[in-house]
């Protein structure tokens, strides 16, 4: 006898309930396989329009802050950020600084008791140092334009919360004439790698005629040591080879990234010509694409203070300068605490989000602080169908 064939409501009822089975199914089994290690972590990320997101061909942000910049004399040297005759421009991360008055910075989001939202940020003062002292109930928070109650904030230090590991790239210029820094940079660097989580990782690359991966990518602090104390000045300055290599190494990394390049020279074969083959423009491009902030340091007079700043500034990192070794510990604590590993100026936010369901949408949260002001996103929780 011949089968009916299936009424097309039938057909209809087995297409719907099919494809949420098998949803449903997944989800289970991810559940069984128990919880990953950044369960519950968001990722800040910015939000269109904010500055920080890269472009192979970046256009300059809409608005610019500009503030009239002191002159230093030719004889009075200063460590810390450079001082140009260019006005200052926005590159933050995840924030919407004042260059006059105090900076905000989201380091990260913990929804892992949502609604309850947990944020990490960083609080900076009107001269850029952590704010030691702020006003506890001078915070205001929205979530997707609707105000939110806060009923927590203190002090804290980042590496005690739960949060996103840092992937972090060093490239230090080991040409001839780092001869006379070397040990001071060497025990710099040790210092910062003091500062880092057991969960972030570092690579170490050392340029002179061409760049070489001294220390792969690790958590290991004694072979970050052993790298540190191989660097062994000779030749001339691959500067941009270094760059391209160094973003190479992070391209791949999830999460958190930074390059931080220390030079005392530029990029010379010698007899004033370019020693790389990379053009500088293709290894900045090369770090927009990955996301990848580079922070230089300029170690004394023979720099290309341009050169280094136009890394820092179309990266979205910072360009600081060392008269000499002895600011390179202040230089890299600065940039240490910039990403979210010093010890001073971090508060904790709690919050209880008003729009509670757990649907998966992305949340865009602005908190402000003075005239400072900070944007980030998250993805809400998604319940499980159909409980």
């Amino acid at each position: 006898m011949k089968p009916k064939p299936l009424s097309f409501g039938v057909l209809c009822l087995v297409m719907a309930i099919v494809p949420a089975q098998a949803e449903f199914l997944t989800n289970f089994l991810s559940l069984l396989k128990g919880p990953s290690a950044t369960e519950g972590i968001a990722i800040p990320r910015p939000i269109s329009g904010s500055g920080a997101e890269r472009v192979e061909s970046p256009a300059p942000p809409e608005s610019l802050t500009e503030v009239e910049l002191p002159a230093v004399g030719e004889n009075e040297p200063v460590a810390g950020k450079a001082l140009s005759s260019k006005s200052e421009t926005l590159q933050s991360e995840h924030s919407i600084p004042g260059w006059d008055g105090r900076r905000l910075n989201i380091l990260g989001i913990d929804r892992t008791d949502f609604p309850d939202i947990l944020v990490l940020m960083q609080v900076k003062d009107h001269q850029g140092l952590p704010a030691l002292q702020v006003d506890l109930d001078g915070f205001q928070l929205t979530e997707d334009e609707a105000p939110q109650p806060v009923f927590d904030v203190g002090p804290c230090t980042p590496a005690r919360y739960p949060g996103e590991p840092l992937s972090l790239v060093l490239l230090v210029d080991t040409s001839g004439s780092m001869q006379k820094f070397i040990d001071r940079v060497q025990a710099s660097i040790y210092r910062f790698t003091q500062k880092l989580r057991d969960d972030d990782q570092l690579a170490l690359v050392g340029f002179c005629n061409q760049p070489v991966l001294i220390t792969p990518l690790t958590s290991n602090k004694k072979k970050m040591l052993k790298g540190i104390y191989r660097l062994n000045p000779r030749g001339f300055t691959a500067l941009y080879d270094s760059l391209y290599m160094g973003v190479e190494n992070l391209s791949s990394c999830g999460g958190r990234k930074a390059i931080i390049l220390l030079t005392d020279g530029k990029d010379d074969d010698g007899t004033g010509a370019q020693l790389s083959r990379t053009p500088l423009n293709n290894a900045i491009m090369a770090a927009q694409r990955s996301h990848i902030p580079v922070f230089t340091i300029g170690l004394g007079e023979e720099i290309s203070q341009s050169t280094l700043e136009k890394i820092a500034d179309e990266t979205g990192g910072e360009y600081l300068f060392a008269p000499n070794g002895a600011d390179l510990d202040d230089l890299y604590s600065e940039i240490a605490s910039e990403l979210g590993r010093g010890d001073e100026g971090y508060y904790r936010l709690t919050y209880r989000a008003t729009e509670s369901h757990k649907d998966g949408s992305d949340r865009t949260i602005i908190i402000r602080y003075e005239d400072a002001t900070a944007i980030a996103t998250y993805p809400a929780p998604k319940k499980l169908w159909p409980f």
